[in-house]
């Protein structure tokens, strides 16, 4: 990266060079997501458990996104119930929706809906987005890692796949779970369930 910087000093920016910044970029970012990962395999459990408002930590979550789904017309759909609560690493927990929101924006063709409910002594939280080449069934292959689809490959979105298997470790070291499946052609859901501490 230095010497990349170094050679936009001395003889100015190219094609070249922005391609090189680009990919350390993405390997930078292969790399934080990496380490976050194996920070996550070596813990056996949080240190940070707190009763929190999971209904406030999504609102701001969501909203955080609101902009970069909406840019080219997208709709984004927010249906969050209130007096949702878990007990939990708030900012940890915030950062397996965000994880989960960035996927949506980036592939969401039209719509983005993101809802969360009580369902009995759980919690069950699920963003759902229109997609290209999603079939019918069960997805839970998005949670490997490195898992791209060639949809994925294909697009113009970046990425190593790697998130979604962040944000499934996040969700079962705080006891719950994580699946993802197209209802319908077309339509990619990830759904989370948590315990609900109220």
């Amino acid at each position: 990266s230095a010497n990349n910087e170094l050679i936009e000093l001395t003889s100015g920016e190219t094609g070249y060079t922005a391609a090189i910044a680009a990919q350390v970029d993405r390997m930078t970012a292969m790399v934080k997501n990496l380490t976050a990962l194996a920070r996550l395999d070596e813990t056996e459990k949080l240190s940070r458990m707190t009763e929190f408002s999971l209904s406030d930590a999504l609102g701001n979550v969501a909203e955080s996104f609101r902009a970069a789904i909406e840019r080219g017309g997208r709709s984004f759909t927010v249906d969050i119930a209130d007096g949702l609560y878990v007990t939990g690493d708030e900012a940890t927990v915030r950062q397996a929706f965000s994880i989960i929101l960035e996927n949506a924006a980036k592939y969401a063709l039209t719509r983005v809906r993101f809802s969360a409910k009580r369902t009995g002594r759980n919690v069950v939280v699920e963003c759902e987005n229109d997609a290209d080449g999603v079939k019918k069934g069960d997805q839970s292959r998005c949670f490997e890692r490195f898992y791209r689809s060639d949809e994925a490959r294909a697009s113009k979105a970046t990425g190593n796949g790697i998130g979604l298997s962040i944000a499934k470790s996040i969700v079962e070291l705080h006891g719950g779970s994580a699946a993802a499946f197209a209802a319908e052609d077309g339509e990619f859901t990830v759904r989370v369930t948590l315990r609900s501490s109220k």
